[in-house]
């Protein structure tokens, strides 16, 4: 009797089968699980791959390891590695066999995988990401000025086919902190239940960390009151209200229309963002994260964050294709319900910075 598959996963780190997997800043791995089954001989041996887009490349061949059963009923795992800025788009399972003890192999193409329920394809982003468009040092041959950049524009936005051009890109940045000062306005808390607060002033920290990420970002409100009442946060003076410390990623806001945005979330993705109590009643906790739109294509050593909201909904509220990433605000530990920031800043970094959505 050949080995059964009874279910199959896919997981990058606690996401399930859902998988934009982002291989701009460094290689991910996507854990294949199977629960396989064979109750004669044994389970004995199992391999997954999965081959490109274009169908030019095949992931490597991975064989998949018993973590829990037994040889007749058991899950496995085989971790797949994706490499850095392979080909972006849905990498679908090129092979899937197991074998038994005696030799019985039990093979599964993506369409009996269809059939099953079960999921065959990983998709691989080609995300937007952090770097810096330089001018390349021209050359000379046979007495003719030459450059062998990839880019002919200043912002590395348009290709040279023949790399011919006076641009070159290069990805993430080398002076990696910014920081952050109100441009203008009030900037405003308010929940979907009418609960606002206003602040006066707000300056922040926060640094590059990959191609794709920023960490290390704390933001500062001061002036803060609600229905006329101070607010502060902990151990803060009156009117102070500060984040925990955040970090963020780039995605696509829209893709086809090259609209990036920024999520903003706890550290590790745990924790709260900021927490506050007013004159008036019992501490505010805020977790979940928060979308910004950024401006791509723009070399420059300062950039303009525009939070937008209204009536307590974020504009965006989540990545393209994906689930709502929005701030949730309890207060006295009552239900939660959602929160908006509105607020424009000036970040202002080390060097020119450029947010590519087109590398």
């Amino acid at each position: 009797m050949r080995p059964k598959i009874l279910n199959l996963l896919f997981l990058l780190g606690c996401r399930l089968n859902r998988l934009p997997v982002d291989t701009s800043s460094a290689e991910r791995s996507v854990t294949v699980v199977a629960h396989v089954t064979d109750n004669l001989s044994g389970f004995r041996f199992g391999q997954v791959s999965f081959r490109s887009p274009d169908g030019k490349q095949v992931s490597t061949f991975v064989s998949f390891g018993r973590v829990s059963g037994t040889e007749a009923d058991g899950v496995y795992h085989a971790i797949v590695p994706f490499p850095r800025y392979i080909e972006a788009g849905d990498w679908k399972v090129n092979s899937l066999y197991f074998e038994d003890n005696a030799h019985n192999r039990a093979s599964f193409s993506p369409a009996e995988l269809e059939t099953r329920g079960l999921p065959t394809t990983v998709h691989v982003e080609d995300a937007p990401e952090f770097g810096r468009c330089l001018k390349v040092a021209a050359g000379k041959e046979s007495g003719k000025t030459i450059y062998q950049g990839g880019f002919t524009t200043a912002t590395c936005t348009v290709q040279s086919a023949m790399h011919t051009g006076r641009y070159e890109w290069h990805p993430g940045v080398t002076k990696p902190d910014f920081t952050t000062f109100l441009k203008g306005g009030t900037p405003t808390l308010e929940t979907t239940s009418k609960v606002r607060v206003t602040c006066k002033t707000e300056s922040g920290v926060g640094k590059y960390r990959s191609v794709t990420e920023v960490a290390g970002v704390i933001l500062r409100l001061t002036g803060c009151e609600s229905n006329g009442k101070k607010c502060a946060g902990p151990g803060l003076a009156e009117g102070e209200v500060e984040t925990k410390t955040l970090e963020g990623v780039l995605g696509w806001e829209n893709q086809a229309l090259k609209k990036v945005a920024l999520d903003v979330y706890p550290a590790g993705r745990t924790g709260l963002v900021v927490e506050y109590a007013c004159a008036w009643g019992a501490p505010v906790v805020v977790t979940g994260s928060i979308l910004v739109p950024v401006r791509a294509g723009i070399m420059s050593v300062t950039t303009v964050l525009r939070y937008r909201a209204a009536a307590g909904k974020q504009k965006p509220e989540r990545f393209e294709g994906e689930g709502a990433d929005v701030l949730l605000s309890s207060l006295g530990g009552g239900s939660a319900v959602q929160l908006g920031l509105t607020m424009t800043a000036t970040q202002t970094g080390e060097e020119a910075v450029e947010v590519n959505a087109v590398v």
